[in-house]
């Protein structure tokens, strides 16, 4: 049950949404993702990663790529080469997750936002993520064994 509860979660920061029409090299992801609890403060979270964009490649098919093996499914999805927007919802055992996003690319940048509302029997876990990133260089050289 965890897993699938944390599974919406981590596709809101997931780097693999943001490979649309970016310069390939390694970049830095940022992420600030705020839950609003019932009942409870908002816990807000950053989180900072780097990944390497070898080549350019099909939005859409990453994101189900990386969706594969849950319970996760992307509905519609619009690319439109510098911007995307999608929506997914995610079901299992009674329990629903909707959400969607959007990002606007540059060359060597990208900015974008998602939200995420898991329904647990009457409760809702809503999350909310900000992300941002840049091209920081090359991607490192991989050594070949």
């Amino acid at each position: 049950m965890m897993k699938f509860l944390l599974l919406p979660i981590l596709c809101l920061t997931s780097p693999f949404s943001f490979a649309i029409s970016l310069t390939p090299g390694e970049y830095e992801l940022q992420t600030e993702i705020k839950t609003e609890l019932p009942q409870a403060q908002n816990l807000p979270k950053s989180h900072t990663a780097k990944t390497c964009i070898e080549k350019p490649q099909d939005a859409r098919k990453l994101m189900e790529d990386a969706l594969k093996g849950s319970e996760c499914k992307i509905g519609e999805f619009k690319d439109l080469g510098t911007t995307a927007s999608w929506k997914m919802t995610c079901s299992l055992s009674g329990v629903e997750a909707i959400g969607g996003g959007k990002m606007k690319a540059a060359k060597d940048s990208f900015t974008g936002d998602s939200h995420m509302t898991i329904k647990i029997a009457s409760m809702e876990l809503k999350s909310t993520a900000t992300h941002t990133g840049k091209r920081i260089g090359a991607c490192p050289v991989k050594d070949k064994k």
